[in-house]
């Protein structure tokens, strides 16, 4: 099966030169988290089942319950973060939030 010609990979980079610099590092950072993620994802399955004792079903519901969070959570953060009255970014939720999540009761 032939690969892609090069008049398609020249049509991509000019779509892609579209986006500003900015897109592209918080696009790659965001895949790389991703992925970094993804690779834990089992092991912190056996984690709970193995060393906490939980079930497999209470397992894959916790980390559901997690995933969905996530995927509620982001756009919340995004605005969170957002640009403030005078157009500077508020970045005090990016950092406060990761810090107060990971403190113990």
């Amino acid at each position: 099966m032939p690969g892609p010609s090069p008049r398609a990979f020249a049509r991509a980079r000019a779509q892609a030169s579209r986006f500003p610099r900015g897109f592209w590092v918080l696009l790659f950072g965001d895949v790389f988290q991703s992925l970094g993620f993804g690779l834990i994802m089992p092991y912190l399955t056996l984690y709970l089942t193995e060393e906490i004792g939980t079930s497999a079903a209470l397992a894959g519901v916790l980390l559901a319950l997690f995933s969905i969070g996530a995927f509620a959570g982001t756009p919340l953060g995004g605005v969170a973060v957002g640009e403030g009255s005078d157009g500077t970014p508020q970045f005090t939720w990016s950092t406060v939030a990761p810090v107060l999540s990971t403190m113990r009761a």
